[in-house]
């Protein structure tokens, strides 16, 4: 059989994403414990996280980088009553700097 066979493969392409993960019901932290919030990163063009660089922001604090951890640990105050807290988290990849992306959450202290 002297067919020609010929095949492709279609691979969609997406721009990176930032997921930042909280295990709080509803968003409800309760005050004077520790909220952790993951970023999990999706779509870069990378082999590890550590070709990633992470920065948080809390509120309208400042935004540091925290180097390739995608963890934050946060020590919740006592408000008086409830408040709101939106956390800001933003990845970009150490060797291509149009790979990028950001998520935010927004967490309730009771």
């Amino acid at each position: 059989n002297n067919e020609a066979f010929g095949t492709s493969v279609r691979v969609p392409v997406s721009k990176p994403v930032l997921v930042l993960e909280a295990a709080y019901p509803n968003a409800l932290v309760r005050a004077g414990s520790k909220a952790v919030i993951g970023a999990v990163p999706y779509f870069f063009n990378v082999s590890s996280l550590q070709n990633l660089v992470f920065s948080w922001q809390v509120g309208e604090g400042e935004q540091r980088e925290r180097g390739n951890d995608n963890e934050l640990v946060l020590n919740v105050g006592s408000p008086t009553g409830a408040e709101a807290v939106t956390v800001f988290g933003a990845v970009r990849n150490v060797n291509d700097l149009l790979e990028f992306a950001s998520d935010r959450i927004r967490l309730i202290v009771y």
